[in-house]
């Protein structure tokens, strides 16, 4: 491409990855990829925001306005610049916001058609977003290793799971914070939330809030809970429903997560927040169906279909 050197120019948002979720765990995953290949790349920021000195493009999510902006104008002024988009994409049939996927959709799939690849996901987000230019990729990163080692390795049976139910992510509706809420007011036992941010709706009084924890904390909260419920509308990939599992929980499916829909007794889609409870009642209720229903899941994520998808390809190129 005539480029002196590999430079890869990461965008995401106006302040670079600054919230936090998947796409910041996507990041840093990506990241320590490039590092270990001795690729070189920085962060586009509002502040420095200029392609000059970039061989090619990675964006991860689509949720900011200032992303399609910066692609735009590289487009504009660097033709034939590589450029490869990681969607955080929710098709819209299956979520809240849905003129906002709808937005993202329409304009993924116009990207494509001026030379941007995207990389899908799973097999729905990659048909509604087909115009040509979209594969199917697994996230081409040690994904497991990075969540074992963040979740402490192995996981220790000796430790006291003190915690019935346990929320990972932000407290917003698009998550079910307040779906979680209702079903922790339900139930009895202690139960744990680990939030980045102070949250708006009052806490039920059987409920620990853990706001802004490092991971040494995310882990040991996973540890020391059994099941981890989030009631997410939508997961592509789904980081903390992963973490949980490697760290011992078990993780009923609550919303459309397509890559986690292969343990039928764990698909609750669809139940209310009393229905819900009941079911952790009943599953808590009975220690070894709940410890054999993890390990059928823990089997299903190793066997699960994006393994077998191509992985993302060299991104410096």
């Amino acid at each position: 491409m005539g480029h002196l050197r590999t430079m890869i120019g990461l965008i995401g948002d106006r302040e670079g990855f600054a919230q936090t979720g998947g796409i910041q765990t996507l990041v840093q995953l990506l990241c320590g990829r490039l590092q270990r290949e001795g690729i070189t790349y920085r962060i586009l920021t509002q502040a420095q925001h200029s392609t000059d000195d970039c061989s090619s493009l990675v964006v991860l999510g689509c949720s900011s306005p200032w992303a399609y902006g910066v692609v735009l104008k590289a487009l504009l002024t660097k033709p034939g610049l590589p450029i490869h988009w990681i969607p955080c994409y929710h098709p819209p049939r299956f979520v809240t916001h849905r003129r906002r996927a709808l937005l993202a959709g329409w304009a993924l799939r116009h990207l494509q058609r001026l030379g941007v690849c995207v990389h899908a996901m799973t097999q729905n987000e990659q048909a509604y977003l087909n115009r040509g230019r979209c594969s199917l990729s697994s996230l081409a990163f040690d994904c497991e290793g990075s969540i074992q080692k963040r979740s402490g390795g192995a996981v220790a049976t000796h430790i006291p799971r003190r915690y019935a139910l346990v929320f990972l992510g932000r407290p917003v509706a698009q998550k079910g914070w307040p779906a979680f809420l209702q079903i922790v007011e339900q139930l009895d036992w202690p139960c744990l939330g680990i939030i980045p941010y102070q949250p708006k709706h009052r806490i039920p009084a059987n409920l620990t809030v853990l706001v802004g924890a490092q991971d040494d904390e995310v882990a040991a909260g996973l540890r020391e809970s059994k099941i981890l419920i989030l009631p997410s509308d939508y997961e592509s990939f789904g980081f903390a429903q992963a973490e949980a599992l490697l760290s011992g929980c078990c993780v009923p499916i609550l919303g459309e997560w397509p890559l986690w829909l292969n343990v039928p007794e764990l698909d609750w889609r669809g139940l209310s927040p009393p229905e819900t409870a009941q079911r952790v009642r009943e599953i808590l209720a009975d220690p070894a169906r709940l410890s054999q229903l993890r390990l059928r899941q823990m089997q299903s994520w190793n066997l699960r279909v994006e393994r077998q998808a191509p992985a993302i390809p060299p991104l410096h190129g």
